[in-house]
């Protein structure tokens, strides 16, 4: 299969103001903007459902630098001690200015999601894991309490995980 060119196509069965690729957390973040902005939205899908790769991992979502569930589950965190673990384990390729935007919006990103009804269980999951079996909302994710990253930047737990009912770990999930 080809691309064909826009002028040779000559009827479109869907139109929209806005057409979404992918239906991850980006892409489903870009349709409710557009929708709340007043565009007709089209998500388009490659995969036989939503999630893209927060599905693949087990639904997490790293989100850092002092959230309301961080607090709420006990742990301080700031925006700069999260980009210094990103920095680091990122290694020598990481943009500094990317990653530093990432984790000043992090907390206002978490909100959005908060403000869009996606709901977060207030508790700390400490068991090494690659995600809780139940519904516990943070856990460590991404090896910020693992050695030599916390010498670098005070550790804190930024695995995101939102309440899931009936949740399933593993490739059911």
């Amino acid at each position: 299969m080809r691309p064909y060119a826009a002028t040779d196509i000559g009827n479109w069965d869907l139109t929209a103001d806005v057409v979404v690729a992918g239906y991850g957390v980006a892409g489903a973040a870009a349709a409710v903007e557009a929708a709340r902005a007043g565009a007709e939205v089209l998500v388009l899908e490659r995969a036989g459902g939503w999630g893209g790769a927060a599905a693949l991992a087990g639904g997490f979502v790293y989100l850092g630098g002092g959230t309301a569930l961080q607090r709420a589950c006990g742990f301080d965190d700031t925006p700069e001690a999260m980009a210094a673990f990103l920095m680091a384990a990122m290694g020598p390729g990481a943009d500094p200015a990317k990653t530093g935007a990432y984790c000043e919006g992090s907390v206002a990103h978490f909100d959005w999601l908060v403000e869009c009804g996606v709901p977060f269980k207030p508790v700390f999951y400490g068991e090494p894991a690659w995600e809780p079996a139940a519904d516990e909302g943070l856990m460590y994710s991404g090896g910020e309490n693992a050695h030599p990253f916390d010498e670098i930047a005070a550790p804190a737990p930024r695995g995101h995980l939102p309440r899931m009912e009936n949740k399933r770990t593993g490739e059911r999930g």
